[in-house]
């Protein structure tokens, strides 16, 4: 019949395939206008709009079963709240992958930093601003394991001073056989957080160190790093974390940043 257009026609017309428009005229989405006695299937030039519309809500992320009820709404009102709900989740995705791009940057940042300094070289950094952590106790005989699926893009152990003091002392009396040290007990684990943070990392300049390292090593690697600053004036706890091995993907070591404040 006059403007009707085959499922063919239809399909390229509105760029998509004739599977496709079989299962909508199955779920009774968009149906044709007319099936013939051969059960060849029929379509108007009106119907590119619902098509074009199932098209905009699967874009904005309605299901086809949600796009569905969307239809069979009788009031506006309905129609509305539906939208409105689905504009509230794309809100608070949008929101987690801005997170998300954050989190990769930071990471890709430190990434680049460690391809440029390398391993076992002391460097400085200032922190312009105090940073706010997480800190979770931890009893001295719990074993330390930490990641980035439990606490996020930046983590790690913290000594407290009281410790490193400690640790200082044996280091500069055994300093030719450090592998007799008595090592560090972790005070707690470290994450980046904004919301409920309780403490905080205070701003000034560091000096720190990157070790690539193997599991047994995590611990051991402080009185190295004590041994490798003595001749600097540091204070407060002691920073061990995770720098960015979830990118360098090594298969046996990780890469861990050591850092500590300088006093002024």
């Amino acid at each position: 019949m006059k403007n009707e257009l085959t499922t063919g026609a239809f399909a390229k017309l509105c760029r998509i395939s004739k599977r496709t428009l079989f299962y909508y005229d199955e779920i009774d989405l968009l149906k044709p206008v007319r099936v013939d006695e051969k059960g060849y299937r029929y379509y108007n030039l009106y119907q590119t709009d619902r098509l074009s519309t199932i098209r905009l809500f699967q874009e904005i992320g309605l299901s086809l079963k949600e796009i569905q009820h969307y239809f069979q709404a009788a009031d506006f009102k309905g129609k509305s709240q539906m939208l409105q709900a689905q504009q509230s989740k794309l809100t608070e995705k949008i929101q987690e992958l801005q997170q998300i791009s954050a989190g990769i940057d930071f990471l890709n940042r430190r990434f680049q930093h460690f391809q440029e300094i390398g391993a076992d070289r002391l460097f400085f950094e200032e922190l312009l601003t105090a940073e706010k952590y997480l800190l979770t106790p931890r009893k001295p005989q719990e074993g330390i394991s930490v990641n980035y699926l439990n606490y996020g893009y930046q983590y790690g152990i913290i000594f407290d001073e009281e410790e490193i003091s400690r640790v200082q002392a044996q280091s500069s009396f055994q300093k030719n056989c450090l592998a007799a040290v008595e090592l560090p007990q972790a005070m707690a684990v470290f994450q980046r957080a904004q919301a409920n943070s309780n403490f905080q990392k205070s701003a000034g300049e560091y000096v720190s160190i990157i070790y690539l390292l193997k599991n047994g090593e995590m611990t051991s690697c402080v009185p190295r790093f004590l041994n490798a600053i003595e001749d600097y004036q540091t204070t407060g706890p002691l920073f061990h974390e995770d720098y960015c091995s979830e990118l360098a993907s090594l298969s046996d070591e990780f890469i861990i940043k050591l850092s500590r404040k300088l006093r002024k």
